[in-house]
């Protein structure tokens, strides 16, 4: 009988190797009627993941950090929070990473449902202290365009499930190019702030490319389900 030292696996066919590690095999008497499998012991590889996280954690609260101190030295000879637009978006990657990582199931259209509710609140916020525009100006700008650059790169590790995700992405192109449309069309922006606008609808324009390009029979096909054309 063939027997695998390390597996403690025993085989009554003649074979060289252990289906189980791929040792060579020794000769060994077995008495019993009884034979027991025996697995190796299995290491534990160390989470990467998690290390990396912990990298980018670092190099963000660094990078805040420094914003926050840079903003608060020079703002006597520029009396802004300009750190806020560079802190913002930074924190809301991070809160979308979270999202994504958090839920496992139909992530992409509660990211963009959550997008779309925080700009609500945003607008309504902006509108009972005065209607300064700056949410309209730059934070919802900034968080679309941000959502639209990392939301279709965490679809595209799962390529098999990218039609269930067609009809959320296409609502986000809808909702970067509806904010491009309303820099132009109303005063609800801050005029020297346009290229904002323009940032929003490149996104959801060069979004709306990337599905045709890397998915187009698929992305036509649910476009035809969705518009019943």
């Amino acid at each position: 009988m063939k027997y695998c030292k390390k597996c403690h696996t025993y085989y009554h066919h003649d074979i060289k190797l252990c289906d189980v590690c791929g040792r060579s095999l020794v000769e060994t008497d077995f008495k019993s009627k009884l034979v027991t499998q025996g697995y190796p012991e299995v290491k534990v590889l160390k989470e990467t993941s998690r290390f990396i996280m912990k990298i980018f954690s670092m190099i963000s609260i660094g990078i805040s950090v420094l914003l926050v101190v840079v903003n608060w030295m020079t703002y006597s000879d520029y009396p802004t929070l300009w750190s806020l637009l560079a802190i913002g978006p930074i924190a809301y990657a991070w809160l979308l990473l979270f999202q994504v990582v958090i839920s496992k199931h139909d992530y992409p259209t509660k990211v963009v449902r959550q997008v779309f509710f925080i700009s609500l609140i945003l607008i309504a916020v902006d509108f009972f202290t005065e209607f300064r525009s700056w949410s309209l100006t730059y934070v919802i700008p900034f968080m679309l365009t941000t959502t639209t650059l990392i939301l279709p790169i965490m679809i595209a590790s799962n390529p098999v499930k990218y039609y269930l995700h067609v009809r959320t992405l296409l609502f986000l192109v809808i909702l970067n190019l509806s904010i491009s449309i309303l820099a132009f069309t109303t005063n609800l922006w801050i005029d020297t702030a346009t290229w904002t606008a323009v940032m929003s609808g490149l996104s959801g324009v060069f979004l709306l490319l990337s599905m045709f390009v890397f998915a187009r029979k698929t992305t036509w096909n649910e476009l035809v389900k969705i518009f019943r054309i």
